[in-house]
């Protein structure tokens, strides 16, 4: 079973990573680095917030704004943790220097 999530979650950082791909980047927090890179072709999709602060901090972030699938729980695929949205929005506490890639699950 986690051999078959690390391909899936492989498939989608290969997918959107790739150099035709949409960019976007976030100002939510001048502590945090929020891009979202997005396939073309495919509704694959990756969230990589990173807190660049000795202190923890605290985003919101909206999926639907985002591009993120509403109604769907996001995964991490750096440490497999899992985030609920609460009416299409997540607060999202990073700790000091801590990154995770997001996607819908």
């Amino acid at each position: 079973m986690a051999g078959s999530l690390r391909c899936q979650s492989l498939k989608h950082v290969c997918n959107a990573s790739r150099p035709a791909g949409e960019q976007r980047i976030f100002s939510w927090h001048s502590s945090v680095l929020a891009l979202l890179r997005r396939a073309r072709q495919n509704e694959d999709a990756v969230l990589c917030l990173t807190n660049v602060s000795p202190r923890p901090v605290t985003v919101p972030v909206d999926l639907p704004a985002v591009g993120l699938r509403d109604g769907q729980s996001c995964r991490d695929l750096l440490d497999d943790g899992v985030y609920a949205p609460a009416a299409g929005r997540l607060d999202i506490t990073l700790a000091p220097y801590q990154s995770i890639w997001l996607v819908t699950a």
